[in-house]
């Protein structure tokens, strides 16, 4: 009994310790590592925490939200008294207000474990007291000029613009400016943003920049002093901006806005040789001067100073086709004035040209020293070409400009842009069958402008040529020519008709021009 009472004990012991008795190999696992509760909140913030913003306009505020291990959801927006946060693009909308109200926003998000973390935006939103013009000044980014608002402007006999300055400041190295209209100033309906450039600095932005500025693209070029320019004019850059109201409107001034300008000059100027007084820029002239620009360059009929500003010389990520169409003409203006022996003084003769509508679209032999139309579309598909950038909206613009350039080089050469922007059709064939016995107007909407600038009045009589007993020409408008079958010529015979004209205009004359006409058998 004591033996086996004994042995009881030793097998007791040894099931315990089993590793000291000598055991059967067998081991247990190592407890578990003790569970760590997440107990830290995602950290949710807004870069600027505060923003300023205009009733109904909008404002960029940018949010983030992170967590050690991982935000599960959100981040959501909620704002209070109105106004409201996209999270995809990371912009305030104000909301339409009567008096000035604070909206804070308050951003929350949450992980795994429940914790949630918040972010707040304090938005004042204000009734606006003042009228501002803000945007970027681009034919390459021009930094170092001065920005003005004027109204009333009046022309001198040379082009030099005056009137009223309502505000001045300097554009910014990101070529950017902002100009406040003092509280209670009496204005027109029309202001102009004028950029004077006389020792500004001009990013290059055209294809050729290295071979005919010696800067690389991207270099910076410095804007020579005015008084080297034709006539002395001074170096400026414009934009019209109609109707101004409380608040601060976008305006980015480029080719185009000053191209539109411009033209409405040369309206300005054609009323004052009609009717006297003063050479004044107006309002009525900005609708049509609008249309004719975007018809001209291929462009949306919109407001030119809404286009959104793209720098060329860097990495284009926009999605605006328009937008890069435009940039890229940009750059091809600058190209075009880069081939001149003196090329700022090139860009003076165009925008001579320009107000006297004789841009010519399509030059028959290039002259590096005038800018064409022609020359634009060429500098920007170059440009386009160097860049090589991806995406649809960069090949759609490119395409585009392709396609417009095939336009301009099949229209007639060394003749003008017409009025209405379109490519000049005077002097192009056209066919009518031979036996038109009702004929009596072959040519119409056919545009004078080498002949006639500023669509003025003019006579015209048939000089020369094949067919000229045929016919007679007479003027049914200041851009519209008509040719009748004269000596009682009931039909046409088949042929090919060359007609000299002599043009008179109250400027002074004559001048002569063609036109070229192809009767064929009807069908």
């Amino acid at each position: 009994m004591t033996f086996k009472t004994k042995l009881s004990l030793s097998v007791a012991i040894c099931s315990t310790f089993l590793s000291a008795c000598g055991g059967s190999g067998i081991t247990t696992s190592p407890p578990p590592p003790p569970v760590v509760t997440d107990t830290t909140a995602p950290t949710v913030s807004f870069s600027p925490t505060a923003l300023t913003v205009e009733s109904g306009k909008s404002a960029a505020s940018t949010l983030s939200a992170t967590d050690a291990v991982g935000v599960t959801s959100g981040p959501s927006v909620t704002c209070t008294n109105g106004g409201s946060f996209s999270v995809t693009t990371n912009i305030f909308t104000a909301a339409t207000i009567a008096a000035n109200t604070t909206s804070v926003c308050t951003a929350t998000a949450g992980d795994a474990a429940g914790n949630q973390g918040t972010g707040t935006l304090t938005v004042s939103m204000v009734v606006p007291t003042a009228i501002t013009l803000a945007g970027n000044v681009v034919k390459g980014p021009i930094s170092g000029a001065t920005a003005n608002i004027l109204e009333v402007v009046t022309l001198d006999a040379v082009g030099n613009a005056s009137g009223t300055l309502l505000a001045t400041g300097t554009t910014a190295t990101d070529s950017g400016f902002s100009l406040t209209i003092p509280e209670e100033t009496q204005m027109s309906n029309l202001l102009v943003v004028e950029i004077r450039l006389a020792g500004a600095q001009m990013v290059c932005d055209a294809a050729n920049c290295m071979n005919e500025a010696g800067v690389p693209f991207g270099g910076v070029i410095t804007i020579p002093p005015d008084n080297t320019g034709p006539n002395d004019t001074p170096r400026i850059f414009t934009a019209a901006v109609p109707t101004p109201v409380l608040g601060t409107t976008g305006v980015n001034v480029n080719m185009f806005t000053h191209y539109q300008l411009l033209y409405m000059a040369g309206l300005a100027y054609t009323r004052q040789f009609q009717q006297g007084g003063e050479v004044v820029i107006d309002l009525q002239d900005y609708a049509p001067t609008r249309q004719s620009t975007a018809t001209l360059f291929g462009l949306p009929d919109a407001d030119f100073f809404t286009l959104p500003f793209i720098d060329v010389t860097q990495s284009i990520t926009s999605t605006d086709q328009n937008a890069i169409y435009a940039a890229l003409l940009s750059g091809g203006l600058l190209g075009a004035a880069l081939e001149a022996a003196a090329p700022f003084d090139a860009i003076d003769i165009f925008e001579g040209q320009v107000i006297r509508r004789e841009l010519i679209a399509n030059e028959l032999n290039d002259n590096p020293n005038l800018i064409s139309v022609e020359d634009i579309f060429d500098g920007a598909i170059a440009l386009a070409n160097q860049i090589g950038a991806t995406g649809n909206a960069f090949t759609a613009a490119q395409d585009a400009l392709v396609a417009r350039k095939v336009e301009i080089d099949a229209a007639p050469t060394d003749r003008p842009v017409a009025p209405d922007g379109t490519l000049p059709i005077f002097g192009a064939p056209l066919t009518f069958g031979n036996d038109s016995r009702t004929f009596t107007t072959a040519i119409s909407n056919a545009f004078l402008g080498i002949i006639n600038p500023g669509n003025l009045a003019y006579t015209a009589t048939l000089e020369t040529g094949q067919g000229s007993e045929l016919f007679a020409v007479s003027p049914n408008s200041p851009t519209v020519l008509n040719l009748t079958l004269v000596n009682g010529q009931g039909s046409v015979p088949i042929g090919s008709y060359t007609l000299n004209v002599a043009f008179t205009t109250s400027e002074g004359g004559p001048d002569t021009d063609s036109i070229e006409l192809i009767f064929t058998a009807p069908r």
